[in-house]
């Protein structure tokens, strides 16, 4: 998928909601809202993912600790494929 706006924030962001951009998939602004406790406007979200306004710390801060908690629920769940897949078969 090519990204029209590559900001640091967008890829982040659809990393976390990976649905298609062009489709406005139910829940996709409302998780970003909730992402940021709803102390931004979805227009605001906009322009910081689209590089027109900078993003505050705050908020990055926000995303990287939620990227975090999602590679560590992504990591043990693969971790727990991998071990169920190393059983032996019955």
């Amino acid at each position: 998928m090519v990204m029209r706006h590559a900001t640091a924030l967008n890829v982040a962001l659809q990393a976390l909601y990976p649905w298609d951009s062009s489709v406005d998939y139910p829940g996709r602004i409302k998780g970003m809202l909730a992402l940021f406790h709803t102390r931004v406007s979805k227009w605001a979200i906009r322009e910081w993912r689209r590089g027109r306004n900078p993003t505050p710390q705050w908020a990055l801060d926000l995303v990287l600790a939620e990227l975090h908690k999602r590679r560590s629920a992504l990591d043990h769940a693969i971790a727990l494929i991998e071990a169920h897949n190393k059983k032996p078969a019955d």
